[in-house]
């Protein structure tokens, strides 16, 4: 896949440099329809992905290593959002919320401007519905783009900006935060409700209008989020637990969890480690 990838888009060799190239890539390859049918087709994907996860982790520790000598005492470093949002999930849950401060990290910006009326479920998923599929031109596209999604389905519910969780595009430019385009961030952001390796357990506990994050090497950091639009009224025992469908990017699709289009109920079996996660507003 990596020699596809570099062929395909004209790459430099692979390296701790160029590693972030080729994720990025590999992103892009999930909307070309031919590249995409090559690499779903190829069985050492899950194990790349990984591969990959491993190069994130060192990136993400030299950074929060970087941010913690410069800061001045515990207190400051929780009070850092970059710091705090980009900390494994396992350590946030235990952190007292009042300890992490947000700042203000672009004071120009109008919160009053993004003020909503209040979050709907009604109006997340008839948004997740009309872009699961496409893009809307009204927020940047990103070569990942799970994460960009799930905050504009969540801003879209109703929810309004606030100073770490924002996007908006000013003088040609776009501005945003890794609260808003990163799954860990996000999912650090909105609070986790529930975590489970089982999948059947998982989908039990689905509501229509639940956010989901999925950790595939249970390495403490959520990799990819998406957004449940449906769930059955009753209970397959052909499947083991209520079909639920899911709305996502990165892999654009809308589809029930037992299709083959969807990958949430295959998790398992091909990521045997993967942790789930569900956010509920």
């Amino acid at each position: 896949i990596l020699n596809l990838l570099q062929e395909t888009y004209q790459l430099k060799d692979f390296n701790e440099v160029t590693w972030e190239d080729y994720y990025e890539y590999l992103s892009v390859a999930y909307d070309d329809e031919m590249i995409c049918k090559q690499l779903l087709e190829d069985n050492s994907l899950t194990t790349l992905e990984i591969f990959f996860d491993i190069y994130e982790n060192d990136s993400i520790n030299k950074e929060l290593i970087s941010l913690a000598l410069e800061a001045d005492g515990c207190n400051d470093l929780l009070a850092n959002d970059e710091f705090y949002c980009n900390l494994p999930y396992y350590v946030t849950a235990e952190i007292d919320d009042s300890k992490q401060i947000n700042i203000d990290i672009l004071p120009k910006y109008d919160m009053a401007a993004s003020a909503a009326k209040g979050y709907t479920i009604s109006s997340a998923v008839s948004y997740a519905n009309s872009y699961a599929t496409t893009y809307n031109s009204a927020f940047p596209k990103l070569s990942k783009d799970c994460t960009n999604f799930t905050s504009q389905v969540l801003y879209k519910g109703g929810k309004g900006q606030t100073a770490t969780w924002y996007c908006f595009k000013e003088g040609g430019k776009w501005y945003y935060t890794k609260r808003w385009t990163t799954a860990n961030n996000f999912a650090n952001f909105c609070g986790v409700d529930t975590t489970t390796s089982n999948h059947k357990t998982f989908a039990s506990k689905l509501k229509k209008g639940d956010f989901i994050v999925e950790d595939k090497a249970n390495d403490g950091s959520w990799d990819h989020a998406a957004f449940v639009t449906a769930v059955a009224s009753s209970y397959s025992s052909t499947l083991g637990y209520k079909n639920y469908k899911v709305a996502q990017h990165t892999r654009n699709y809308l589809a029930w969890a037992s299709s083959a289009t969807c990958g949430w109920d295959t998790l398992k079996s091909e990521y045997p480690n993967c942790k789930f996660g569900i956010i509920r507003i």
